[in-house]
Order: structure tokens, then C-alpha cells, then sequence
């Protein structure tokens, strides 16, 4: 899975680099795993990557339900705000 948006990609693709753009409204989500460090000292680092991916792939399932991208897009709905709380909330 490419962590690039679709549009970003393929302009790095063409032009070798990306140019800047400006949004006049964006929302940062940033997460914590709980008690990660404690969990990375008892588990091998299979089972770490295994736990991690599935978080990822919880949170990719979350943010496709309330139409997130997590990938530097901006949620383009009247609703933004909320859609973004919900999806927030859901993480926990």
C-alpha cells in the first residue's frame, strides 16, 4: 500500500519531487499506542509487528467508514469537523 496520496505519487513519478499546497482548513490526528513499551519488551518482535498491524489496519477500517483520508487529503464535506470527532472516538 502506497502511504502517498494517489495525486502525490504519481506527480513525484512525473517531476521527480511535489509541490507544496496550501489548505485553509486541515485536521491533525495524531495517536499513541497505550502502553506501547511495556508491550514491545514482552513481545517478540513478530508478535509486535503482528499487534501494530493490526491496529493499522483497525484504524484504516475507521477511517474508511467516515470517509477519512489519512494520507495529507482534506475531508472536502460540511461535516468535517464531526466525521473527524467520530473517527477519533472509534480509536479508542
Amino acid at each position: 500500500m502506497n502511504i502517498l496520496p494517489a495525486e502525490i505519487a504519481a506527480e513525484l513519478k512525473e517531476k521527480g519531487r511535489a509541490e507544496k499546497r496550501d489548505f485553509d482548513m486541515v485536521s491533525i490526528l495524531f495517536t499513541d499506542f497505550k502502553e506501547f513499551t511495556q508491550a514491545s519488551q514482552q513481545l517478540s518482535a513478530k508478535e509486535l509487528v503482528q499487534e501494530i498491524n493490526t491496529c493499522f489496519e483497525a484504524f484504516d477500517k475507521i477511517c474508511q467508514k467516515y470517509g477519512i483520508e489519512k494520507k495529507s487529503k482534506p475531508l472536502e464535506t460540511p461535516t468535517w469537523l464531526r466525521v473527524s470527532c467520530l473517527c477519533q472516538l472509534k480509536f479508542q
